[in-house]
């Protein structure tokens, strides 16, 4: 079972052999991976083109008899990726160069615990605490329903992910910088969607202008970009004594392939959610949520300063009248 405030991460899975599905759904129900499985070779191209969530691919070597070679291509398409290959032995060295560059790292049927290392060193190799996860989370829809007014939000379960991709046609960035972490908060989102949340406060005439369309846009998602931030620092961040760091990692950008890269092989972590309202019209409305810390993460130095007075009030030194 799925503990509140727990992390997972979604690796697409192409296996064709049926006691091995069976094993591999255990294994990914006891590690916190969620699988999904495609149908055939050509299927999970389309997976990777339109999922931003992944944290891996698992391929059975002799599927289709391609599974090397598919490894390969998957590689360099999406070389942000790690693959893993089910052979009948956990090396790689009598692989080529190319299928082993390609491939992470190799697992057997019946070697889980081997396996469950490669995962916990690839994917959950940092420690999200549980405050943090569900304060995020917190923070965010409340930073919706403030601008949006009535509606229903839903979030995906946090995921780690390994993906580099963009989702969307706009997307905002902005340093998180404290004591205990330094990295990233990106906000995505499709360009008709986000009309659709402006539209509900905005005239249609105003947005029908390409000028004062852009305008209100731009308006609508840095106030709510600062809205979450300016939540985020006073709550996990108020206490702190930072010093401004010199150090920086340049982030590299592709529009052509929509992919965005922040100079670190640390998984990002994402939250998917889904706003709908009976006065938004077309349905419903998807923003995502990364969090990248790639230039410092000692969650162990942390203070939920919301939690914090939680205590005090609990333990008599804080009084509300």
């Amino acid at each position: 079972m799925v503990q509140p405030g727990s992390v997972m991460s979604k690796v697409i899975i192409h296996e064709t052999n049926k006691e091995y599905l069976e094993l591999l759904k255990r294994f990914c129900e006891a590690n916190q991976l969620v699988g999904l499985r495609d149908t055939s070779s050509e299927v999970i191209f389309d997976v990777l083109d339109k999922n931003i969530e992944l944290g891996a691919v698992f391929i059975g070597e002799e599927i289709e008899a391609v599974g090397i070679a598919l490894s390969i291509r998957i590689h360099e398409l999406r070389h942000d990726l790690p693959i893993f290959l089910r052979r009948q032995t956990n090396t790689l060295d009598d692989l080529s160069e190319d299928a082993r560059k390609a491939i992470t790292g190799a697992y057997t049927p019946y070697e889980f615990d081997e396996f469950k290392k490669l995962i916990d060193d690839c994917i959950f190799n940092t420690h999200y605490p549980t405050t943090l996860v569900e304060g995020i989370r917190t923070i965010t829809e409340t930073g919706i329903s403030s601008l949006v007014g009535d509606c229903s939000i839903e979030c995906d379960h946090p995921y780690l992910v390994k993906d580099r991709l963009i989702y969307g046609e706009i997307f905002s960035l902005i340093p998180i910088e404290s004591s205990w972490c330094r990295g990233y908060m990106m906000l995505q989102i499709k360009e008709s969607d986000l009309t659709r949340l402006v539209g509900l406060k905005s005239s249609a005439e105003d947005l029908s202008k390409p000028s004062s369309k852009a305008a209100l846009i731009n308006a609508w998602f840095s106030e709510f970009t600062n809205m979450v931030w300016g939540s985020f620092r006073s709550r996990f961040c108020a206490s702190d004594t930072y010093e401004a760091a010199t150090i920086q990692l340049p982030i590299i950008t592709n529009h052509v392939e929509r992919y965005i890269n922040f100079g670190s092989e640390q998984p990002h972590l994402v939250f998917g959610y889904q706003v709908s309202s009976p006065s938004l019209p077309g349905g419903t409305v998807t923003l995502y949520q990364k969090l990248i810390f790639s230039l410092s993460w000692n969650p162990e130095d942390m203070i939920d300063n919301d939690k914090l007075i939680e205590q005090k009030v609990e333990a008599g030194d804080l009084e509300f009248f």
